[in-house]
């Protein structure tokens, strides 16, 4: 996969990042390998399982980055209207600077991989909280967490938005490999007294809300 080099001049020191998120142009170069790039193939055919392809599926992603997972499960499901919500806001990512120019290319891409999909698919360009209050209590199928990776931001997104989960419905989120999720995921469902946690490949854990 072709990369770009840019320089952090703050600190005088070069990142690398990838350069190419378009699906098309991915395809075109015989690079794209869907169930090797997508986040959370699993938990798909979990909403397909549990929810079924005959009546509309309602979702939200939080954390859209290039719009390859929302791109594969509005493919899988031509029931789901689904919602990505994502700042695309340069950040470090340990030692690594995620740069404003990656990001506002992944946007581009992210738009134009969901493109095909209109008006199923749609992103809205901020912070999740910022957005709570346009969804209903008990209003979603599914959501999919994979955007602040840090303690404070995987439980946030967990106190905002598990309200927003029908009875029967998946909340489920990414990375539970990593110490901050886990630890917000655990410390939110003893808090809740939810039931135990489950996992489909690709490091996603869930529940079903009862």
């Amino acid at each position: 996969m072709s990369e770009t080099i840019t320089i952090n001049t703050s600190t005088n020191t070069y990142v690398t990042n990838m350069r190419e998120w378009n699906i098309k142009t991915l395809k075109a170069q015989e690079q794209w390998e869907s169930q090797k790039w997508i986040s959370a193939p699993g938990l798909c055919d979990l909403v397909i399982n549990l929810v079924g392809k005959e009546k509309t599926i309602v979702g939200l992603e939080i954390g859209v980055a290039s719009g390859w997972t929302m791109n594969h499960f509005l493919e899988n499901l031509p029931n789901l209207n689904l919602t990505g919500i994502d700042p695309y806001v340069g950040y470090m990512d340990g030692h690594i600077e995620i740069t404003q120019e990656m990001l506002d290319a992944q946007y581009l891409a992210a738009q134009d991989n969901i493109s095909d999909f209109a008006p199923r698919g749609k992103i809205l360009k901020g912070y999740s909280q910022d957005f709570v209050n346009l969804f209903e209590n008990e209003s979603l199928d599914y959501i999919f967490i994979d955007g602040d990776h840090s303690y404070g931001g995987a439980l946030g997104d967990c106190e905002h938005f598990f309200p927003k989960i029908k009875n029967g419905g998946i909340f489920a989120g990414h990375d539970w490999s990593l110490n901050g999720v886990r630890q917000a995921v655990i410390e939110f469902k003893d808090r809740y007294g939810l039931p135990e946690i489950k996992f489909v490949r690709e490091d996603v854990w869930y529940w079903i809300k009862k």
